[in-house]
């Protein structure tokens, strides 16, 4: 009796110690990751939730910050490989050299992926991650419609983006995607341009959002851009 007391007791105390550690790396994640600046005519809003079985951190990261050059609003949403330790402490790597080179460079979202592994191969991190980034800003050429944004965006193997109109018509920015990055390819980025419509939402995300076992992504993906059937009153 008294061994199975024990027993049970060193299990709860692993218990408590896997919960705890869980919380304590959830939080430094949580603390990698900044709040959005304040941007006149744009709302930007994120959210992390991690799976609750996983015990381990991920690489998934979000940022968003001003460019440098024409007031845009840069975003991004990327996710470093693995699900551990050494993902999230690559994925604030990643996260934080991206920031500079976008700073630096003060150039389009192909670019800046493109001076990203330049500069990850110069320090010798190797890291694999999907990434997009993509700038918005209202261009103020003449003669344009003063409401419309202009998003560019650059998609390196990563899910693409959602789009939902002011009428809540979702559709998937579907492109051809780089591959992603940390491959050392040498490809040349693409960059893709959209015009958005007043009052459209645009949705950036981890495949976590989509992902189901023994479900194909792409279904997870039309789950997402078709809306649930209304309940009936």
């Amino acid at each position: 009796m008294h061994a199975f007391a024990a027993n049970c007791a060193q299990t709860l105390d692993r218990i408590q110690s896997h919960e705890q550690q869980r919380r304590t790396l959830e939080a430094l994640q949580r603390n990698l990751l900044t709040d959005p600046p304040q941007t006149p005519g744009l709302t930007v809003a994120v959210r992390y939730h991690p799976a609750a079985e996983h015990e381990q951190p991920s690489g998934d990261w979000y940022d968003a910050f001003p460019a440098t050059d024409g007031g845009a609003l840069t975003l991004v949403i990327g996710d470093v490989t693995g699900n551990d330790r050494k993902a999230m402490a690559a994925m604030g790597q990643v996260r934080n050299t991206l920031r500079g080179v976008a700073y630096v460079l003060g150039a389009p979202p192909a670019a800046i992926l493109a001076g990203l592994e330049g500069t990850s191969t110069a320090l010798q991190v190797e890291v694999l991650a999907s990434a997009t980034p993509a700038h918005i800003w209202k261009p103020s050429q003449p003669g344009g419609d003063p409401r419309r944004y202009r998003l560019l965006w650059c998609n390196a193997g990563h899910p693409p983006p959602v789009l939902i109109d002011a009428r809540g018509q979702a559709r998937v920015l579907e492109r051809r995607p780089d591959p992603i990055l940390g491959t050392r390819l040498g490809v040349r980025r693409s960059d893709h341009e959209l015009l958005l419509e007043p009052g459209s939402t645009l949705l950036l995300y981890t495949d976590g959002l989509i992902e189901r076992r023994h479900e194909l992504l792409d279904e997870g993906l039309e789950r997402l851009r078709t809306p649930p059937p209304a309940r009936p009153t």
